[in-house]
């Protein structure tokens, strides 16, 4: 009976398709990896939450997302949305390369995706995408503000 040998193309494809399992592997890893990091975060938050009775502003956000970086970018640096969320725990999230049980349990589906939730983990709002993203401050401000106004009022 002869052997069959396989040829060079077969060999460096068996090579190539091994190190993409390999690899894939290893991204699971470091994605369930980068998950529990974020889910440590989030349980430490909302512990401090039931201690400060504070509600918690959490964004979704995932590389390559335009109205994402847009977002991003006026919570770090606009005085204004700073200062509305002053009050606030915040909590910004990148899904991409994550594997992140949090995103099925706020049942996110789009991005940027942004909650607010009480220290019982109750959904107070929610919404998605930049609503103007002309001039995505005055949505957001005033999304924040109204926030602010409820928990004042009650």
């Amino acid at each position: 009976m002869d052997v069959m040998l396989p040829s060079e193309q077969e060999t460096k494809d068996y090579e190539t398709a091994l190190l993409q399992v390999k690899t894939s592997q290893e991204n699971k890893i470091k994605a369930r990896t980068a998950g529990k990091k974020i889910e440590e975060e989030y349980n430490f938050k909302l512990n401090s939450m039931k201690e400060t009775h504070r509600q918690m502003f959490m964004l979704f956000t995932m590389d390559g997302c335009p109205a994402c970086k847009v977002i991003k970018y006026l919570i770090r640096y606009n005085q204004d949305i700073k200062n509305a969320l002053d009050p606030y725990e915040i909590m910004i999230i990148n899904v991409t390369n994550v594997d992140c049980h949090l995103v099925k349990k706020m049942n996110v589906y789009s991005y940027p995706a942004y909650f607010m939730i009480d220290k019982d983990e109750n959904i107070i709002k929610k919404n998605y995408g930049c609503n103007a993203l002309h001039d995505p401050v005055i949505p957001i401000v005033n999304w924040i503000n109204m926030q602010v106004d409820n928990v004042v009022k009650s």
